[in-house]
C-alpha cells in the first residue's frame, strides 16, 4: 500500500477517530488520567515486531502497525442534548515517513459529531521520544488541528490519549482504543470534563476483506 501525504487531494479522507472528537477512536471506566489502570495484555494478538534492545518509543512505535490497513467503522456521536446519531464508512492506515501511521477515514452515512471531522478527517498517530504517544488530528468541521498525548498500554493492546490543550469554552476530551483482534478495535472517547467522564461518541472498526 502506498503512503499518503495529509494534503493530497486523492487521499482517502479519514477516521480522525478523533475525528469526531468530542467524538469523539478509548474505555477507562471513567477513570481520569492520572489514576487509571493500565489496560492488560490481550493474548490473541500478534506480538509487536520490534527489534532486539529497541527502546520504550520504538516498541511503542512498532505497535502502531497495527492501524495500516482498510478498515470499516460503524458508531455513533452524542449531541449537545444527549441524542445519539449514527455514522458509517471506511478508513485507510498507513505507514508514513517511516515513523508514522497516517489513518485517514471518510462517512458513507451520517455524519460523525466533533470537533475534528463531520464527513471526513485524518489522524497521525505518533511515539515521540520523551512526550509519548502522540494523536494528532484535522477534518472538515473546523479550521484547527486537535493534539493528544498519551501512551501504549498492554503491549499495544490499547491506546490511550487525552487532549493536550483545549479552548477555555470547550469541553476536554479522552481516547482509548482498544484492539479486541488483529481485525477489530474499538475508540471510545469521553468527556474528561463532565463528572462520571460519559462516553460521548463510540466507533467500532472492522478490517475490510
Amino acid at each position: 500500500m502506498s503512503t499518503h501525504k495529509p494534503g493530497r487531494s486523492s487521499r482517502m479522507c479519514t477516521m480522525c477517530i478523533v475525528i469526531g472528537l468530542p467524538i469523539a477512536l478509548l474505555l477507562a471506566s471513567g477513570c481520569r488520567a492520572g489514576s487509571r489502570a493500565e489496560h492488560p495484555v490481550n493474548p490473541v494478538l500478534r506480538p509487536v515486531n520490534a527489534p532486539a534492545g529497541a527502546s520504550q518509543a520504538d516498541i511503542d512505535r512498532a505497535a502502531l502497525a497495527r492501524f495500516v490497513g482498510v478498515w470499516r467503522f460503524d458508531g455513533w456521536s452524542a449531541t449537545p442534548d444527549g441524542k445519539r446519531t449514527s455514522a458509517s464508512g471506511h478508513a485507510a492506515g498507513v505507514i508514513e515517513s517511516e515513523h508514522f501511521v497516517l489513518l485517514d477515514l471518510k462517512t458513507t452515512s451520517g455524519q460523525m459529531g466533533g470537533r475534528a471531522g463531520r464527513k471526513s478527517g485524518s489522524m497521525i498517530f505518533a511515539s515521540e521520544p520523551g512526550i509519548g504517544a502522540t494523536l494528532t488530528a484535522w477534518g472538515d468541521a473546523a479550521p484547527s488541528i486537535t493534539r493528544l498525548v498519551g501512551r501504549v498500554e498492554g503491549t499495544g493492546s490499547a491506546f490511550w490519549f487525552s487532549e493536550a490543550k483545549t479552548p477555555k469554552d470547550r469541553h476536554r476530551h479522552t481516547m482509548l482504543i482498544t484492539f479486541e483482534t488483529d481485525n477489530a478495535w474499538l475508540a471510545e472517547i469521553r468527556d474528561d470534563t463532565a463528572g462520571g467522564s460519559p462516553v460521548v461518541a463510540s466507533y467500532r472498526f472492522t478490517r475490510a476483506e
